[in-house]
């Protein structure tokens, strides 16, 4: 086993404490204006601009937990009178909006003068990832016209916007994700990215039919494709995909992160197999035995020979144990509770034996190779949990997935300085800083009572 890729975590020494709110929001506020205050050369958002510019501050004003202090670095003059504060809040909800409205508005321009190949995915498709944006941005905005009498006109325009917008999203499904190639299923470049752009807007707008009949066939499609792939490769797995000649079964380019995106959409599913769950379930039996003995999942499966030949390395989301637990929780909600209670077991084992030991990554504060990516499992263990039992009272879950998340989020803080600038990209959503900041909210957003999200993959 590699040792070097991770910071050992001494369990009587390390399992921390909750440094409490004023502690994670001055840290949200302060790494909150790093990431604005920076540009990239990309615009998707993975690790570009739309991630820092669009998506973070979406986050932030729409977050339960908001206030002004999370905007400390705006001018005085900018901040509230006495007696003002809330008139000031949503004030200030709307123009971090509105600036990032206008943001998506230009790379969707940008993308529609440019000669350059669009790519497909919620997290790598520019044009998907800048329609997605305005979408659920122009909806909140609308959500908050109520509060301004004086921009009581921009209702029309808002609307239409999202009208028109919604319309493009689904055109460009029809012209550029229905045709591609059978094999093109996964999370980052494929049928799986761009059904996570239609999950994305159906929650963040509350409409839950969007999109349905092109969901239906593009699941419809990557179905038949792991059914005819595993099948020709004779594979143990009731679904298997290929990928650039390779069999991956991380989140990113495989297994796990197709079907978590499959199960986003169970109604569209069992109208394609009415037996579908079934069948995941028996694809997660076989993930289940490709372990190592440490409980982290092989990132691919060998041509030939033992998959236990192969390094156990990688313990993070795009690859390992972390996107497992994701999809075991995915499941363990979608299924009934009397099928899926093993799910959440074998998340929790996982989360508990794998990842919090491993999971301390020297590559970083990010989401997809990074300390904030894998300590997103332990969060939704938790909410899980919250789900699973009404017996275990919210205290003792704290001392349990909680304390593993503050023993995360309080190492990466403490020792920032050394891990921001590691990433190629250190500021962006999913290598860097941003991904950092949506751990720090949902974490603080679990007092007032909300779900934390793996940003652009739990829907």
């Amino acid at each position: 086993m590699d040792t070097s890729r991770y910071y050992p975590v001494n369990r009587r020494e390390t399992l921390a404490e909750d440094r409490g709110n004023d502690y994670y929001r001055s840290h949200i506020a302060a790494l909150y204006q790093k990431c604005l205050g920076h540009q990239s050369r990309h615009l998707a958002i993975y690790i570009g601009d739309l991630g820092t510019r669009c998506y973070l501050p979406y986050r932030i004003a729409t977050s339960q937990s908001f206030d002004l202090d999370l905007l400390r670095f705006l001018p005085k003059q900018s901040l509230p009178q006495e007696g003002m504060e809330s008139e000031q809040m949503e004030k200030a909800r709307w123009q971090i909006l509105e600036e990032a409205l206008s943001f998506a508005e230009q790379v969707r321009h940008h993308c529609h003068v440019s000669s350059r190949p669009q790519r497909v995915s919620l997290l790598e498709g520019e044009l998907v990832g800048a329609l997605a944006m305005k979408i659920v941005i122009s909806t909140a905005l609308l959500s908050l016209v109520d509060n301004f009498p004086t921009k009581g006109g921009i209702c029309s325009a808002l609307k239409s916007d999202v009208e028109s917008c919604k319309d493009e999203l689904l055109q460009f499904g029809m012209s550029h994700v229905v045709p591609l190639p059978p094999g093109e299923c996964e999370i980052l470049y494929g049928r799986a990215g761009y059904l996570k752009a239609l999950s994305f807007v159906r929650r963040e707008t509350n409409d839950p039919e969007f999109g349905t009949d092109l969901a239906r066939n593009l699941i419809g499609k990557i179905w038949d494709e792991g059914k005819r792939f595993s099948k020709q490769l004779k594979c143990p797995f009731p679904l298997m995909w290929e990928w650039h000649s390779s069999l991956y079964l991380g989140a990113a380019h495989g297994v796990t992160g197709i079907l978590h995106a499959l199960l986003d959409f169970t109604v569209e599913l069992l109208q394609v197999d009415e037996r579908a769950l079934t069948t995941i379930d028996q694809t997660l039996e076989q993930l289940n035995g490709f372990c190592f003995e440490s409980g982290n999942l092989v990132s691919s499966l060998p041509k030939s020979g033992d998959f236990r030949d192969k390094k156990d390395r990688l313990v993070q989301f795009c690859h390992g144990s972390p996107g497992h637990v994701l999809l075991l929780v995915q499941m363990y909600v979608t299924s009934p509770t009397n099928h899926g209670a093993k799910h959440l077991n074998m998340a929790k084992q996982i989360a508990e034996s794998t990842i919090f030991p491993r999971g301390l990554l020297r590559k970083g504060v990010g989401l997809c190779h990074g300390i904030s990516g894998n300590a997103y499992c332990f969060l939704s263990v938790h909410n899980a949990e919250l789900k699973e039992s009404i017996e275990k009272t919210r205290e003792h879950q704290h001392n349990d997935w909680l304390r593993h998340a503050y023993t995360y989020v309080n190492f990466a803080l403490d020792n920032i300085d050394e891990l921001k600038s590691i990433p190629d990209r250190p500021y962006s959503l999913y290598e860097g800083l941003a991904g950092l900041v949506c751990f720090l909210l949902d974490l603080v957003g679990q007092r007032d009572g909300t779900q934390s999200r793996f940003p652009c993959f739990e829907l």
